[in-house]
């Protein structure tokens, strides 16, 4: 039944997506839950989003949960000295406690970030600072992109700019 379905929802995306349209305008149903570790159908945990965000988005963090894309986002950050933060709501919209590691998704269980996922994440900041205008900063822009459109509604990412003090 998750097949057909899958299929459908590719069927109705490729009809509302000419072929003729560039890929930066091409719209994708996107899953802030993956349905992998418990994401519903519910509108609530669908968006649509540019194609081409959404596939940098899975091509960086697959199908993790909140707060593993906040830790993996911290190594990606490392070098320029940002740490990002996962805060669950106060009052969630639905219950949520990551799998056990033998039935969640693949992508879960990445630690270091390869080349290819830095390429990948290189390329979705990119992509959201040309649709994102007005923000402080390009990370409060990156960040409140990720917080409205990618990442569970249960969840807030937070970012800060680490001094390390007595450390040459």
């Amino acid at each position: 039944m998750e097949l057909v379905m899958r299929k459908e929802r590719k069927v109705k995306a490729e009809k509302s997506s000419p072929k003729n349209t560039p890929p930066e305008k091409k719209k994708s149903d996107h899953h802030r839950r993956p349905t992998s570790i418990s994401g519903s159908q519910e509108k609530r945990n669908r968006v649509d989003i540019p194609q081409d965000i959404h596939r940098a988005w899975h091509e960086t963090f697959g199908n993790m949960c909140a707060e593993k894309i906040a830790k993996y986002m911290t190594e990606l950050l490392k070098a320029d000295g940002f740490e990002i933060w996962c805060f669950r709501n106060l009052e969630p919209l639905h219950p949520f406690r990551c799998p056990p590691k033998a039935s969640c998704a693949l992508s879960c269980t990445f630690t270091i970030p390869t080349k290819g996922h830095k390429e990948a994440w290189e390329k979705l900041q990119k992509l959201i600072l040309e649709t994102s205008r007005g923000h402080a900063t390009p990370m409060h822009a990156v960040i409140g992109y990720i917080n409205r459109n990618l990442i569970d509604n249960d969840y807030r990412l937070h970012f800060a700019k680490v001094t390390r003090r007595g450390r040459p």
